[in-house]
């Protein structure tokens, strides 16, 4: 198979040859006047123009070619350090934004403390006059209570403040502990 295309590709080669080589060319036109039978040079009327020959080559010296590999070299350590230095300044001032974002939150976590602080000593005096005033207002009721009660009822109302008081001690100590436990978080 293979042969037969380069056989077919030859005798087609050789065809286009004899073709080309038998067959008489086509008259060159040039403009609608003259009509020549065979290319021919044609001149026509050019300026006249200079033209210079190009630079020559020197043959490099081995003292040029080394300075030119130390010129290049010292080129690419100042890029280099150039570029090192960028990334240090780079580095520094993100670790400067870094700091003071640091500081920054801890500014404002002391601040937080601070309040919440503050918040509780609030909260704390205010819970402590409430129940200061609760135990004002008990004892006084209790005491309009003793005037006018029996002994065997002063006795029974006596164990019911006494169980009273317990209660609200027990839930104050309650209500520390859970104020404690909020502070250390």
């Amino acid at each position: 198979m293979r042969t037969i295309s380069i056989r077919l590709l030859a005798a087609g080669t050789l065809a286009t040859l004899l073709a080309g080589c038998v067959v008489p060319p086509e008259p060159y036109y040039d403009g609608p006047s003259h009509v020549y039978d065979a290319p021919r040079t044609i001149y026509y009327d050019q300026p006249s123009t200079v033209y210079r020959s190009g630079p020559v080559y020197v043959v490099p010296d081995r003292r040029d070619e080394r300075a030119w590999y130390e010129h290049q070299r010292r080129e690419q350590q100042s890029i280099q350090m150039a570029r090192e230095r960028e990334r240090d300044r780079d580095r520094f001032q993100n670790e400067q934004r870094r700091a003071q974002a640091d500081r920054q939150r801890e500014q404002a976590e002391r601040q937080r403390d601070q309040q919440r602080a503050q918040a509780e000593r609030e909260r704390q005096r205010d819970q402590g006059q409430r129940q200061r005033d609760i135990q004002r207002e008990q004892d006084q009721r209790f005491r309009e209570m003793l005037r006018s009660k029996t002994p065997d009822q002063r006795e029974r109302l006596e164990y019911q403040r006494d169980a009273e008081r317990r209660a609200q001690q027990q839930e104050q100590q309650r209500e520390r502990e859970t104020a404690r436990r909020n502070a250390d978080r």
